[in-house]
């Protein structure tokens, strides 16, 4: 399996799927204009990843904005590790902020509630 990486623009994050260790980064800025179709290459690895591997899986999301779309994708993504979770597999989510920014303590705050997987909130040292 081939690892992904998507390098970052002005108004999407740079994305790294790695086999190994398991780990799907987003960092950066994810207003694209369409979501969707940016995140489908991430899904469709993390599926793929999940299917070939039993490793762990971890995500690793260090955000400045993310715009409503992305905030679907990024629970979708997170409630897939979810399901992998409660069917015995080890899933580690981090979200990472910077300490100034409220606004993504925010986020991470109710992703987290909205979750029944551990979400760890990390200020960030920037």
């Amino acid at each position: 399996m081939k690892d992904l990486i998507i390098e970052g623009t002005e108004n999407t994050p740079k994305i790294i799927c790695t086999y190994l260790p398991g780990k799907v980064e987003v960092l950066g800025r994810s207003i694209p204009e369409n979501a969707t179709a940016f995140y489908a290459p991430v899904v469709s690895w993390l599926k793929e990843f999940s299917a070939v591997s039993r490793n762990k899986i971890e995500l690793v999301f260090h955000l400045d904005y993310i715009n409503s779309m992305s905030q679907k994708m990024i629970i979708d993504l997170m409630l897939y590790v979810q399901e992998l979770h409660k069917q015995g597999r080890e899933v580690i989510i981090n979200w990472f902020y910077d300490p100034d920014d409220e606004e993504m303590l925010e986020e991470g705050s109710i992703f987290k509630e909205k979750l029944d997987v551990k979400v760890n909130i990390v200020p960030a040292d920037i």
